[in-house]
């Protein structure tokens, strides 16, 4: 009880406390960050293998977040709603949540062929990447 009360015991803890946190904040946040054209930040290309054997090649790291991508937003015909990267020529599949819904309010009262500048994180599910939009806005 007397160890509770001594100020280097306090200190230790925090400093141990800071160092922990430190270290799991760096693991979580510095996982699976990318710009536009980037990809999974793997040098992967087309035909090269990965390190997950049963991934295909073309898929986006789980966890990713793309930044700034110049997209078309296209209605794909299983009726999902998709967008089209221009600069990489990929289609990503994107999960509904409002900030598609305000793009596709845009589209339905503007011009449905606009550039859109999209951020968000990217899932996989069954081998099909899906896109969260977590930031958009109209291209000029």
């Amino acid at each position: 009880m007397r160890l509770l009360k001594t100020p280097a015991f306090w200190l230790l803890s925090i400093a141990l406390t800071i160092v922990v946190l430190a270290n799991w904040n760096n693991e979580s946040s510095g996982r699976g960050r990318a710009s536009a054209g980037e990809g999974d930040g793997s040098k992967a290309t087309a035909g090269s293998k990965t390190s997950e054997p049963s991934r295909p090649d073309n898929l986006i790291r789980e966890g990713t977040e793309l930044n700034n991508l110049r997209v078309q937003v296209r209605k794909a015909p299983n009726g999902r709603i998709t967008v089209f990267d221009e600069q990489t020529k990929r289609t990503l599949v994107c999960l509904e949540n409002l900030w598609l819904q305000r793009i596709l309010v845009a589209q339905k009262n503007e011009d449905p062929s606009a550039v859109w500048i999209v951020s968000g994180k990217v899932t996989e599910f069954e081998g099909i990447n899906y896109l969260q939009i977590a930031q958009a806005s109209k291209s000029n």
